[in-house]
């Protein structure tokens, strides 16, 4: 297994200096959960409205401002992850309530066609009653008719399973990967450097009541998916994971999370999983790692944020060069609440989430950033 020191995701030509956007704020405010940026002039963002019933939240870039697209069903449901081949091609995921659930969540998914939104039906994992709880996280996709979803699914109170969905151009299909334990297990995120090969992230609970959990992974080998458990991390709040992956090629991937008070970036290199070294601290603490883009074995940046709502607002863009660190603070007043990260290149990313006006728990308003590389 190779060493962090000899890990080949080097930034080069990275920029550094990040320039304030003005996304566009709905009415009663508003989150940014995901971003893609398929083109230097194009990026669309994704996360739900605030207010009593919420409502899913699409906002598009067009290299010289943002503006709010008009989603299919946006009342009462919410997206996390959104993925784009093009501007006329983008896949967004996530939940909205089943009719007559009692507030119980689907799966939720939404397809772009460079003009308007469109809805697809998400199928349940088999055995799923009218009570249960479907939730996508992220999405991939390597084409208009190949795009891999996940998230995980709840019969119960007690149990969460990995879910993944596979779009091929006209319908979704469904799969239940294995689940390494009794407990709750879900899926955060997605890479698929190839058609036969995917690296999915995210938590592992190893009890009942959901204290205490660790980093979990799923790999696909083009025939079935496999169950892994990543190094992790010791933390006072016992329940770190992972909330991003980034794959330049089969074998190359960088996936990143912690926990509030604990950041974790991990290589994957095609064998096994090496723990790159902790981040710097900028004026908080070790922040939570919640997304990295890698466009080749030369190029990767991560962005992250205080886990720890309390240790006040802050944020940060950071670049690996096979060595070391290098952070960036981002100007942001306020305290954040989630950041995403989206890059058409590896000089060319936007980082979108959102930031508490007041205290935390107030209202909520959108921020944006593209670097000026």
């Amino acid at each position: 297994m190779r060493s962090p020191a000899v890990f080949a995701l080097a930034v080069a030509a990275a920029a550094t200096t990040w320039i304030a956007q003005s996304p566009s704020v709905p009415a009663g405010g508003g989150s940014l959960r995901g971003v893609a940026c398929p083109t230097r002039v194009f990026c669309m963002a994704v996360g739900l409205t605030s207010g009593s019933h919420g409502g899913a939240l699409t906002e598009s870039w067009n290299g010289r401002r943002w503006a709010l697209s008009k989603i299919t069903r946006a009342a009462f449901s919410y997206l996390n992850g959104v993925a784009c081949t093009s501007p006329s091609f983008c896949v967004a995921v996530g939940s909205e309530v089943r009719p007559g659930s009692g507030g119980s969540p689907a799966g939720f998914a939404e397809v772009w066609n460079g003009r308007r939104w469109r809805v697809t039906p998400i199928p349940d994992p088999h055995g799923l009653g009218p009570l249960s709880i479907v939730e996508l996280g992220g999405v991939t996709c390597r084409s208009p008719r190949a795009c891999v979803a996940v998230g995980d699914y709840s019969r119960s109170t007690n149990f969460d399973g990995p879910l993944v969905e596979r779009w091929n151009g006209r319908a979704w299909s469904v799969t239940t990967p294995p689940a390494p334990g009794p407990f709750l297990t879900r899926l955060t995120a997605v890479a698929c450097p190839a058609s036969s090969r995917c690296v999915a992230v995210g938590q592992e609970f190893t009890d009942r009541i959901g204290r205490h959990s660790r980093p979990f992974a799923e790999m696909w080998n083009g025939r079935a998916w496999s169950p892994q458990r990543p190094p992790t991390v010791h933390t006072a709040n016992l329940q770190p994971l992972l909330a991003a992956v980034s794959c330049p090629r089969v074998g190359d991937c960088l996936a990143v999370g912690g926990a509030p008070d604990a950041s974790l970036a991990l290589h994957w290199n095609g064998v096994g999983w090496t723990r790159l070294p902790a981040l710097p601290v900028l004026g908080f603490r070790k922040p939570f790692l919640s997304g990295v883009f890698c466009s080749s074995g030369s190029a990767c940046t991560v962005v992250g944020f205080p886990g720890d709502l309390s240790a006040g607002g802050g944020a940060l863009a950071a670049t690996w060069d096979g060595r070391r660190w290098t952070p960036a603070a981002l100007p942001i007043p306020g305290v954040v609440d989630s950041l995403a990260l989206g890059c058409s290149d590896s000089a060319n990313c936007t980082v979108v989430g959102s930031r508490f006006a007041g205290r935390p728990g107030g209202r909520e308003l959108p921020l944006a950033f593209r670097s000026s590389g």
